[in-house]
């Protein structure tokens, strides 16, 4: 049995947070330690109840202990381009849209107690819009940018509408953790270019890309999100 323990009742009962006073007032003890043959042995270190934060809407954070802290940061993820269909040399032909761009990235910070960011998400780009008979579909559009103070990552771009002679281009990723959408291509059956991944450390699937069109329509990007993680403090 591992840390502080005091008796109530009979039964041994573990300290979360130990305070003393300090001109009248009541001050948080972070560690404490005693003296083991000459030497300093930490005893106590008080414990946060959270060590991770999920923001998947603008906020505030308000730092809860001094140290250091991964600050994970999602924009929207870029949606998918339209396909085009119609009438080419006397064939129909489909061209697939391209995926849309995922979004992420990831800090390293030393943050201090009591300091506040403000956090602002990003939403996922629209998706474009499918091509039926030969006029030209559309483009997604680029996922917002997300931010943590002054940090922030981008959306992730949108993916190309498809033309006439070929399939659309994929979007392009924003940050270290994401990847680029698929291009389409085909021509009797439409390749798809799927939508690229935010990358995200967590299981919720943000930041990213969504599907081109071809058989089904175009797909939106998914909204960015920021998790804050503690490492040490």
């Amino acid at each position: 049995m591992t840390g502080v323990y005091i008796g109530i009742g009979g039964k041994a009962r573990k300290v979360k947070n130990m305070y003393v006073g300090i001109g009248g007032t009541a001050r948080k003890i972070k560690r404490a330690y005693i003296g083991v043959n000459g030497k300093a042995r930490l005893f106590y270190k008080f414990q946060l109840d959270t060590t991770q934060w999920v923001f998947t809407s603008d906020g505030v954070f308000t730092v809860p202990a001094t140290g250091k802290y991964t600050v994970e940061i999602h924009g929207g993820g870029g949606g998918g381009g339209g396909k085009w269909s119609g009438w080419t040399s006397g064939q129909v032909e489909y061209h697939g849209g391209g995926g849309g761009g995922g979004s992420g990235e990831i800090y390293t910070l030393s943050l201090i107690s009591g300091t506040q960011y403000n956090i602002t998400i990003g939403s996922g780009g629209r998706s474009g819009i499918n091509s039926s008979d030969g006029s030209g579909g559309s483009s997604g559009s680029s996922g917002g940018t997300s931010w943590f103070g002054e940090y922030f990552c981008d959306g992730g771009s949108g993916g190309d509408r498809a033309s006439s002679s070929r399939g659309g281009s994929g979007g392009s990723r924003s940050g270290s953790l994401a990847k680029s959408g698929g291009s389409g291509s085909g021509s009797d059956d439409p390749v798809v270019g799927s939508g690229g991944s935010g990358g995200c450390t967590i299981p919720g699937g943000y930041g990213y890309g969504g599907d081109g069109g071809g058989y089904g329509n175009p797909e939106s990007g998914t909204q960015g999100a920021v998790i804050i993680k503690v490492i040490e403090y």
